[in-house]
């Protein structure tokens, strides 16, 4: 790699959590910190992708739904690439659902379709989301509802690691640092009276919660038919699939890595409750679709197609 793209890459590593989640440095933080410019930072991450350093990356966006009115990108870096020349540090584990038509909606899908039904007013909708929630998020950019998607999939992650065993035994769960966590991230709607618009909210955060609680359930759910796994609180977050995968298949990455568990392993369901398991020595083995569609890797930009640029 270039000093550049060292110099990028260094920087994105300074900031990620154990699971190689950076959040909270959008790209004039990066420009900042890197001296880049806005062409050249765009180039160079799209790089760091094509090489399989970046897993994803989340666009930020402004909103009037978020507090502050805007919300930064995320990055998924990929910890175990070979350019770090060091024994793995995680370890990644995919489930592929047997009834994969079943799961072709995600949540944020859900909610924007719910959205557009209302705003048509189509005679006899049934909606799964409460009007509250259908006035907060009327009139946004399907970008809205993808930063959403993602944002309860990162609030999916922490309930799953603080409460992997509670959630598979159905202990009651203390939700009030989740309420209090959406709520901060969220804006009171400024087309209400005060006491009106915390009503609002109140509801809109409620309905995430659940929402939230839902994703953790399923992931719970599914990845627990792998009983031979020792999952262990805290070790998990979630990495979220292609645009369009909902949930078809769902992919966590695991810190450190369970004994049971090789670099790259896949949970096949052949029938309800019982999987059959793929696993490869590292991501690089399994073929390049099946990373792309899991979330392990995103697709080239035009830019680059036209470059000899190889995946690691």
């Amino acid at each position: 790699m270039s000093a550049c793209n060292r110099l990028l890459l260094g920087v994105l590593l300074a900031h990620a959590d154990r699971f190689g989640v950076v959040e909270g440095i959008g790209s004039v933080g990066l420009k900042r910190a890197t001296g880049l410019d806005t062409d050249s930072l765009k180039y160079r991450l799209q790089r760091l992708i094509a090489l399989g350093l970046v897993r994803r990356h989340v666009p930020g966006l402004s909103s009037s739904v978020f507090s502050g009115g805007k919300i930064s990108s995320t990055y998924y870096l990929n910890l175990n690439h070979s350019v770090f020349a060091v024994k793995r540090s995680t370890a990644v584990m995919v489930h592929a659902d047997r009834d994969m038509d079943a799961k072709r909606v995600d949540h944020g899908e859900t909610l924007r379709r719910d959205v557009l039904a209302w705003r048509s007013r189509q005679a006899g909708d049934q909606h799964e989301t409460p009007q509250a929630v259908i006035r907060f998020l009327a009139g946004q950019k399907i970008e809205v509802f993808e930063a959403l998607q993602h944002m309860l999939l990162r609030h999916a992650s922490d309930l799953l690691s603080r409460h992997w065993f509670d959630l598979g035994n159905g202990v009651q769960i203390d939700a009030g640092w989740l309420e209090e966590n959406i709520a901060a991230a969220l804006r009171k709607p400024s087309a209400f009276e005060e006491e009106q618009a915390e009503t609002e909210l109140r509801e809109v955060v409620e309905h995430f919660c659940r929402l939230v609680f839902e994703m953790a359930q399923e992931f719970r759910s599914r990845f627990g038919q792998a009983n031979w796994v020792g999952f262990e609180p805290g070790c998990l977050s979630i990495l979220p699939a292609s645009a369009g995968a909902g949930y078809k298949v769902i992919t966590l990455v695991l810190q450190p890595p369970p004994i049971e568990v090789p670099e790259c392993m896949v949970l096949c369901e052949e029938r309800r409750g019982v999987v059959s398991d793929k696993l490869w020595s590292s991501e690089a083995e399994m073929p390049l679709t099946d990373r792309l569609f899991c979330g392990l890797a995103s697709p080239l930009s035009r830019r680059l197609l036209t470059e000899k640029v190889i995946f690691y």
